[in-house]
């Protein structure tokens, strides 16, 4: 067994990647929190070899359709807006759209894989809601009250 090729298989494997008008739609096999297919598209800039990559503009307002509101929580936002800057990922806050800067057909590669990365990270904001941080305190105070218990008996 070749545990490279066996790697490879398995993470690119499930990819898709699919010629359109724009560029290139991509798919891969990580499920998004809706339950889709996490994907972006390659889209070539006009009269050039340069591209940009960007999402379907629908990650944030799924985002805050399961509550994970970015305006209004501000630890929220600070998360996000950290994630942009580590990613080097632009929000367009007018179309919603979650976008590279333009790139070399060279860098496409890993900026892709920069992206998706991205764009996994970008799910986590979900937890972060005032729901699961209660039941997460509530959780740990049980669990250290039973654990100081059963060290007094």
């Amino acid at each position: 067994m070749n545990i490279k090729d066996e790697l490879c298989a398995a993470f690119c494997g499930t990819l898709t990647v699919n010629k359109i008008p724009a560029g290139y739609a991509v798919g891969t096999d990580y499920a998004g929190l809706g339950g889709d297919q996490i994907g972006f598209y390659i889209e070539a800039q006009p009269g050039s070899t340069s591209f940009r990559i960007a999402d379907n503009a629908l990650s944030i307002p799924a985002l805050e359709a399961l509550g994970a509101d970015i305006e209004k929580n501000a630890t929220r936002r600070e998360v996000f807006l950290s994630l942009l800057e580590e990613y080097g990922v632009e929000f367009d806050e007018d179309t919603g759209e979650l976008h590279t800067a333009i790139i070399s057909e060279l860098q496409v590669p890993s900026a892709a894989m920069q992206f998706l990365a991205f764009m996994l990270r970008v799910q986590d904001l979900a937890f972060m809601s005032v729901e699961r941080a209660e039941s997460t305190f509530k959780e740990d105070a049980t669990l250290r009250k039973n654990k100081d218990d059963k060290r007094e008996s």
